[in-house]
Order: structure tokens, then sequence, then C-alpha cells
């Protein structure tokens, strides 16, 4: 089979393999005690806040060339956070590191850009993803998409509607090229149903999958990329909304 010329078995990321990997987190980390329900997120700021309020406190550190990253639990041992590295290869690794160590259910949440207008933060329930990016090729066979258990997706919703959250059930559009979002990709992810676009999101879930944990993820509207020109709109600088959406995270694992 060709696609644009070129055949589909010249294209390595389809090469989907299930077998046991050669490096397996599981047999390189070892389990700690710890609380299975996880909240990934990548607001830094949030962590550093939640630190010098001592509601967190470290009981992990990860370590790599790119430096150390700390897995933290809430001090009523309810749950663990834990902040991602960027794009869907670093924060597929954090996951995996953190499923080795003993986490079971996790709820990410983090920042995306609206391709439809939303006000800044609107909040985002992730319920499928279109795979643009490679690391989830690495864990499931090839699709365009991939969606989160269904049952899953109902308990959150059944969560955020007990307390009171406006949000929207979605589709996000995962990329490893954020400088790549052209005007007539976006208007394509628009046609086929995206309302944001991000970094991590399909790996983290194909990760999952394959791990068999459980995940969802929750986004807020940051950036906007509906019109002419790319509007920041200052996302990354709100930090007491970003404290909110951790929050929410964290109802959302306690009540898994």
């Amino acid at each position: 089979m060709k696609v644009r010329g070129v055949d589909v078995k010249d294209i390595a990321l389809l090469e989907f393999d299930s077998a046991k990997g050669l490096i397996e987190p599981m047999e390189q980390i070892k389990r700690i005690d710890m609380p299975k329900k996880v909240i990934l997120t990548f607001f830094r700021d949030v962590i550093l806040q939640l630190l010098e309020q001592k509601q967190i406190e470290t009981i992990y550190t990860l370590k790599s060339e790119s430096g150390e990253s700390h897995l933290y639990k809430y001090i009523d041992n309810s749950a663990c956070l834990f902040g991602l590295g960027v794009g869907a290869p670093l924060a597929g690794g954090h996951l995996e590191e953190i499923i080795a160590l003993g986490g079971e259910e996790f709820v990410a949440c983090g920042g995306a850009g609206v391709l439809i207008h939303k006000e800044v933060g609107s909040l985002i329930l992730v319920e499928s993803g279109v795979r643009d990016e490679g690391t989830s090729f690495h864990y499931m066979k090839p699709s365009r998409e991939i969606e989160m258990d269904r049952d899953l997706l109902k308990n959150v919703c059944n969560t955020l509607d007990h307390i009171g959250i406006s949000y929207m059930v979605g589709k996000t559009w995962t990329t490893d090229g954020f400088y790549r979002e052209t005007k007539s990709k976006i208007a394509k992810r628009v046609e086929e149903g995206c309302v944001c676009v991000e970094m991590e999101f399909t790996a983290l879930l194909a990760i999952a999958k394959f791990r068999q944990v459980k995940f969802s993820q929750i986004l807020y509207s940051g950036d906007l990329l509906s019109g002419e020109n790319w509007d920041g709109r200052k996302w990354h600088t709100r930090t007491e909304l970003r404290s909110d959406v951790v929050q929410i995270a964290r109802e959302i694992v306690l009540n898994y």
C-alpha cells in the first residue's frame, strides 16, 4: 500500500510490535510504598505553591540527563502529584516510570491551544485524540485516533457534574511539532472535530492502555489558534486558574 507515493512498509513508525521491550521500566525501577492515585501536571508553578504551603512532600526522585524530577504525595496520603516533562516522548517516559513505581490511576491536567473560540480557562475533558505524534505508535497499532475508556469517561463526567464544574467533552489534536501548526492543518483538525491542540494526550493514553492503568485528562483553554494570527492570551501566567485545575484533577482521581 502506498500513501502519497510512499510504501507504508518504508515507514518505520508503523511497525508496531507488542513484544516485551529490551528495557522494561518495571525491571529497572523498584516499586515503592505510594498512593496508587496520581495527578500528572505540567504546572510547575502550582507544584512550587503547594510545596510552600506544605500540602505536599517529596517521596521519590527520578534522575536523568535532563535533571531531576520529583514525585510528591499529599500530606493526607490521598494521592501523588508529579510534574510531567513537555512533549509526548518525555511525558510518556515519565508516565512509564511512575507506573513502575506503583501508580495505577492517573489524571493529567494541563493547558491547550484552542481551535475554536473558548474563553481562557474553559475546561475541556478530553474523550479522544488525533495521533499526530510518534510515541503512541510504539504502544498500539496504527490508527488515526484513540479514545479513552467510555466507562471512565462517564465516571469523570459524574464527578465534574457533582462538584458543579462547567466543562465540555471534546477531541484533541496531539502533535509533536507545535511550530508546524499550519492554517490548513488547523482547518482540517477542526473539520474532523478537534477543539484543542496539545502535545501529550494520545501518547499518555496509549501507554496507559498498554500498561492497563486508568487514565483521563482535563485541559484548560489557553492560547487561541482560531483567528488569522496566534493569540497567546497570557495563558501560562494564570497561576490561580492553574491551581484550580490541579485541585479539580485531584477530585477526579479520588473519585475513580
